[in-house]
């Protein structure tokens, strides 16, 4: 008897496709915490501080000398263009008809550019001069502590913001559900963290993690601890989706652009704490 196979039936039916499935991104974090200027065009942005001045003694009849009160450079900021583009041929627009594939571009340019944004403020945690960890060691509650006692010393104001990479929150939430007999008492904290596995809000700090902080090639990773005003994102020109219509021409395609202007910097380098620990993938 002659068998009718799948294989035949595949020369003479279509396939069957699902919706498009879109390459995993994290969630973008940073634009949300740090310090967010607007400008026109793209020159350098200059941040200026003003000089801290001093109290001191007066002895009587004595004449006191005022002390200068200008501008220094803190920092400069150098804004450029950061693009994400497709091209869409008119067969590949009139072909794959079961999603609306120009709909789905400028969903992935607008993640994609998004997520630069993300990484661009992140990779600045590694460039504050105080920070405590090192290459290869553990994460612990006792390296956060000491992060965030230095902001504390060095006069930091208002909302502490700390981000970890995955796997360096992975070893805190693993110090947490263990306790020890020298381990301070954490209360709901533990609990919180060991439910959520990462914890909004611990000494003192709002914690995030984020997958955007990149692990180096001997699986070391660079958090932070820092408030608003030691880093900044200066946009130029806000998120904007470029279609370019060549399907009338010659080239007979769409081109989908996606394009913002913006400068990242770290502008209060006192205000931050960078945390070097390992970050390896964990097995257990």
């Amino acid at each position: 008897m002659v068998q009718t196979l799948l294989i035949d039936l595949n020369s003479l039916y279509n396939k069957i496709y699902d919706d498009s499935l879109f390459v995993a991104r994290e969630q973008t974090l940073m634009a949300e915490l740090v310090t967010v200027k607007n400008g026109i065009g793209y020159t350098q942005r200059v941040v200026p501080i003003r000089p801290q001045a001093t109290a001191s003694v007066v002895a009587d009849g004595t004449s006191f000398v005022p002390e200068a009160f200008g501008k220094n450079s803190k920092a400069t900021l150098t804004p450029a263009e950061v693009m994400a583009s497709h091209d869409l041929t008119w067969q590949t627009l009139t072909t794959d008809t079961e999603d609306d594939i120009a709909a789905d571009s400028s969903m992935e340019l607008g993640m994609a550019v998004a997520e630069k944004v993300d990484v661009d403020l992140l990779a600045l945690l590694a460039g504050f001069s105080n920070g405590v960890g090192a290459a290869a060691a553990s994460a612990t509650i006792a390296m956060l502590g000491a992060a965030v006692s230095i902001l504390t010393a060095n006069k930091a104001r208002g909302q502490y913001y700390g981000v970890l990479h995955p796997f360096q929150w992975h070893d805190i939430w693993l110090e947490l559900g263990q306790p020890a007999a020298t381990q301070a008492f954490l209360g709901d904290t533990a609990n919180e963290a060991m439910r959520q596995y990462a914890v909004q809000m611990m000494i003192n700090t709002m914690w995030f993690v984020s997958s955007n902080i990149g692990v180096d090639a001997n699986d070391d990773a660079v958090g932070g601890v820092f408030i608003r005003e030691a880093l900044m994102l200066d946009v130029r020109d806000d998120y904007d989706l470029f279609v370019e219509d060549r399907i009338r021409t010659n080239d007979r395609k769409l081109i989908l652009s996606g394009h913002m202007g913006y400068a990242v910097g770290e502008v209060r380098d006192e205000f931050g704490v960078s945390i070097t620990t390992d970050a390896t993938q964990p097995t257990s």
